[in-house]
C-alpha cells in the first residue's frame, strides 16, 4: 500500500473519531441471566430433556411472572442457547428456552457451540443491540463458570451435576462494576427455596 493511501485512511479514521462515529462497538447489558438446561434423562445417549426437564422448560415460560424481581432491568430481549452439534452437544439448552421464547416472541440464538462461550460473551459485550438490556442464556453446566468469567463476572462456583433450578445473575452496574449473585428458579415442587 502506498504511503499516501495510508495517510488518507488515517485521516478518514481521525475524522470519523472527531465527529463521534464509533470505530468499535461496545455494549453494557443491564443483566445477564445464566441457567443450566432442564433435567436430562437417565440415558446418556438421549440428548433431549427428561419429562421433568420438559416441565421445567414450560415453567420457565412463567419465570418472570412468578419472580418479578428478575425483571427489574426488563424482560429478556435476547435468548441464547448452546448449539446442538451431534457428537458435541445436546438439544437440552434449546429445548429449555423454547417455551419462554414462544411467550416472549423471541428467537433463540443457538449459533454458538458449548465451548464457544468466549465468542458469545464477546458478542454480547460488543453488540450495541444488547446495551442496557437483559439477556438470558441456557448453557451446559460445565461451561457456565467459564461463560460467567468471560462476561466479566467473578467466576461462578462449580455447578453441581444434580442442580437444575439455579440462576446465575450478572448485573452490569452504571458505574462500570459487575456484580453477580446466585438465585433459584422456585418453579417446580422440590426446587430450592
Amino acid at each position: 500500500m502506498k504511503i499516501n493511501t495510508v495517510k488518507k485512511i488515517l485521516s478518514l479514521l481521525g475524522l470519523f473519531a472527531a465527529v463521534g462515529f464509533p470505530l468499535s462497538a461496545s455494549a453494557v447489558p443491564a443483566q445477564v441471566i445464566l441457567i443450566r438446561h432442564g433435567e436430562k434423562p437417565l440415558d446418556d445417549k438421549n440428548m433431549s430433556l427428561s419429562e421433568k426437564g420438559s416441565q421445567r422448560a414450560k415453567a420457565l415460560a412463567l419465570l418472570f411472572e412468578k419472580r418479578p424481581e428478575l425483571k427489574k432491568s426488563g424482560l429478556p430481549t435476547a435468548l441464547f442457547a448452546s448449539a446442538y452439534i451431534p457428537g458435541n452437544g445436546t438439544k437440552r439448552p434449546i429445548e429449555t428456552l423454547t417455551p419462554l421464547s414462544e411467550t416472549l416472541h423471541l428467537k433463540i440464538d443457538s449459533s454458538y457451540a458449548r465451548d464457544d462461550y468466549e465468542k458469545l460473551a464477546q458478542s454480547i459485550l460488543t453488540n450495541p443491540m444488547f446495551d442496557k438490556k437483559t439477556i438470558m442464556i441456557s448453557w451446559v453446566h460445565t461451561f457456565i463458570p467459564k461463560l460467567a468469567k468471560a462476561l466479566g463476572s467473578s467466576p461462578a462456583e462449580k455447578w453441581d451435576d444434580a442442580v437444575y433450578d439455579r440462576l446465575w445473575l450478572i448485573h452490569f452496574n452504571p458505574s462500570g462494576s459487575v456484580t453477580s449473585e446466585e438465585a433459584y428458579q422456585k418453579l417446580l415442587p422440590g426446587d430450592s427455596q
